[in-house]
C-alpha cells in the first residue's frame, strides 16, 4: 500500500505498475517452462537413443543371430566372403546338377576371403564329413580334428562350434558329453538349427524319442522348408517302431524337396517294416534316380 501510495504523489500510475509487475511475472514463467521443456526433451532424446536397437556387430553381438536360411550377416564383416558362404548353404541343402555351385568350393572360397570367418570353417566340416552313414570322418581324421579346433579358437562362443564338437563325440559314441554340447549351443542361440536337429537325432538314438520330437518341432517352426527336419522327425517314430507314421514323416521331406534323396532311402526303410515291399522298391529306385545312380 505505502508503495502505491508514493507512485501517486510522484505523479505515476499503480495500474501500469502492476501491469509491468504482471509482465515480468509471465516471462520468468514463459523462460521456466521453455527451460523444463529443453531439459525434458534432452533426455527423451537420450531415452531414446538408449532404447532403440542397435546395428549388430556381426563379430560380436551379431554372432549368434541370423535367420535359417541364413539372412543376417554374422561372423564375419568381408561381404564377399558372406555371399559366398551363403552360396555354399543353399548349395549344400539342394542338390545341384553336376557343373554347377559346389557347396565346398563356396566355403573354401569364404575361408580364403576371410581366414577368421568361424561359420565358414563349420559349414566346410559339415560338406566334408557330416556324413555318418559313409564314414567321412574315418576318412580323414587329422583334417576334421583340424577344422573343429579352428572353429573353437576363432569362435568358442558361437552355437555353430559346439554343434561341430557335439558331432565328434556322437561319433565316439559318448552320448552325455555330445547332448551336453548340443545344449550348449542352443543355450547360445535357441535358433541354431543345426542343433536341434543333432539332439534331435542324438535323443532318438538313445531312446528319448517323445523329447526328440519335441526338440524337432521348434527346428521346423525356425525353418519349415527343410528337409532333414522332418526326416529327423521320421526317425524318432522309426525307433518306436511306428513305420506308419515314419513313412509319412519321410515322404513328407521328400514333397519339400522332391530332390532329397535322403527322404526317399528312409521311406525304403520304412516300407519294408510295414511289409510293403513292392512300395519299398519304388522308393529305392527312386532314391536311386536322385543319387544319379539309375
Amino acid at each position: 500500500m505505502r508503495a502505491d501510495l508514493e507512485l501517486i504523489r510522484a505523479g505515476r500510475s499503480v495500474k501500469s505498475r502492476r501491469a509491468a509487475q504482471q509482465c515480468w511475472l509471465w516471462m520468468k514463467k514463459t523462460a521456466l517452462i521453455a527451460s523444463v521443456a529443453g531439459v525434458l526433451a534432452i533426455v527423451w532424446v537420450t531415452i531414446l537413443q538408449h532404447s532403440r536397437p542397435k546395428p549388430l556387430d556381426p563379430l560380436t553381438t551379431g554372432k549368434n543371430v541370423g535367420g535359417y536360411p541364413p539372412t543376417t550377416m554374422r561372423g564375419t564383416t568381408n561381404r564377399e566372403a558372406w555371399n559366398h558362404y551363403k552360396l555354399g548353404y543353399f548349395a549344400k541343402h539342394r542338390s545341384n546338377p553336376e557343373g554347377t555351385v559346389s557347396a565346398e568350393d563356396e566355403f573354401n572360397e569364404a575361408i580364403r576371403l576371410d581366414p577368421k570367418f568361424a561359420l565358414a570353417y563349420g559349414e566346410l566340416f559339415s560338406v566334408r564329413f557330416g556324413d555318418t552313414w559313409l564314414l567321412t570322418h574315418a576318412k580323414a581324421p587329422d583334417e576334421f580334428r583340424r577344422l573343429a579346433a579352428k572353429m573353437v579358437e576363432l569362435g568358442d562362443g558361437l552355437a555353430e562350434t559346439h554343434v561341430v564338437l557335439g558331432f565328434i563325440k556322437f561319433w565316439e559314441w559318448n552320448w552325455a558329453d555330445a547332448e551336453r554340447e548340443y545344449r550348449q549351443a542352443l543355450q547360445l542361440n535357441p535358433d541354431c538349427m543345426r542343433a536341434r536337429v543333432c539332439l534331435g537325432f542324438l535323443l532318438s538314438h538313445i531312446g528319448r524319442t517323445r523329447e526328440s520330437l519335441e526338440v524337432l518341432e521348434v527346428a521346423r517352426k525356425v525353418d519349415p522348408t527343410h528337409p532333414q527336419i522332418v526326416k529327423m522327425m521320421g526317425h524318432a517314430y522309426f525307433v518306436d517302431r511306428d513305420f506308419t507314421n515314419a513313412l509319412a514323416y519321410y515322404r513328407e521331406a521328400s514333397r519339400i524337396e522332391p530332390s532329397f534323396a535322403d527322404g526317399y532311402l528312409r521311406a525304403f526303410y520304412a516300407c519294408l517294416g510295414l511289409k510293403d515291399y513292392p512300395a519299398a522298391i519304388n522308393e529305392l529306385e527312386t532314391c536311386g534316380v536322385k543319387m544319379g545312380e539309375v
